[in-house]
């Protein structure tokens, strides 16, 4: 759902810049998830590895989910400035 900006909601400005930071905290966790399938190592065997990549990429792939939403969100919040 897209919030509507409105004279008695929050401020357009203020709305893109939470949202931007919301992005931005997203892309941090992100990039930090990213940066630990190294902490996973193959002991005797490769299989248990594998599927704890797996699972991690499955966890990155949920966020950048989120991170396209909220992008989409800060393109239609920014759009409705236009036509205001």
């Amino acid at each position: 759902m897209i919030p509507h900006v409105h004279l008695n909601g929050t401020s357009r400005r203020e709305l893109l810049k939470q949202l931007a930071e919301a992005h931005e905290a997203l892309v941090q966790a992100i990039n930090a998830m990213a940066a630990r399938y190294r902490a996973y190592s193959v002991i005797d065997d490769a299989l248990p590895y594998t599927r704890a990549i797996n699972a991690h990429h499955v966890r990155i792939l949920k966020l950048d989910e989120v991170l396209a939403e909220l992008q989409q969100i800060r393109e239609d919040v920014a759009a409705q400035q236009a036509r205001q």
